[in-house]
């Protein structure tokens, strides 16, 4: 299976006892209510390269800069949260055998891949964005390469949609 982001509540990508730690956690730690609600409404991804994750921070690093992009560089593409708060990013122990819970602001990551979809001249309005997916998905010869850039396709996508839902973006292995 390849990654796929998620924005919804915990149990949207999360078993429910582990949803409830990881919510019980981010309110203790951070303050942020995160609710578990029974009725879904999440969206995923399409199912993209794991390797387009490691290759977008790669780029955007070199591109801009580290310093330019703490957000985006705060969360493997593993076992993390973007969440729709101004937060800096932070490692949860969650604990019960689960896996640190790397933390990050949705917001300030926005801001950061629009930054770097700008300098890259990469579509960054919604249009052109979803434009762009389907000339890389309708295309035998790119399907397979520019994962960084598919995967900033559909990453700028759902983080968008993520704020306008309240809803934070889950990257979940």
């Amino acid at each position: 299976m390849g990654l796929i982001l998620t924005i919804g509540d915990p149990s949207t990508v999360l078993d429910k006892p582990t949803a409830i730690l990881v919510t019980s956690k981010i309110k203790a730690e951070l303050g942020i209510s995160v609710s578990i609600k029974l009725l879904h409404r999440g969206k995923s991804s399409e199912e993209l390269a794991w390797s387009g994750w490691r290759k977008l921070q790669t780029s955007a690093t070199e591109i801009l800069g580290a310093e330019q992009i703490p957000h985006l560089l705060a969360v493997d593409a593993w076992f993390g949260v973007y969440l729709g708060h101004r937060i800096e990013p932070i490692t949860l122990e969650i604990g019960s055998g689960i896996p640190p819970l790397q933390c990050a602001s949705l917001p300030s990551l926005i801001e950061e891949i629009e930054l770097y979809g700008q300098t890259r001249e990469l579509a960054t309005e919604d249009e052109r964005l979803k434009q762009m997916w389907t000339t890389y998905m309708s295309d035998d010869n790119l399907v397979d390469r520019d994962f960084d850039v598919q995967v900033y396709l559909q990453l700028l996508h759902l983080a968008r949609l993520g704020m306008k839902r309240r809803m934070p973006l889950w990257v979940v292995k």
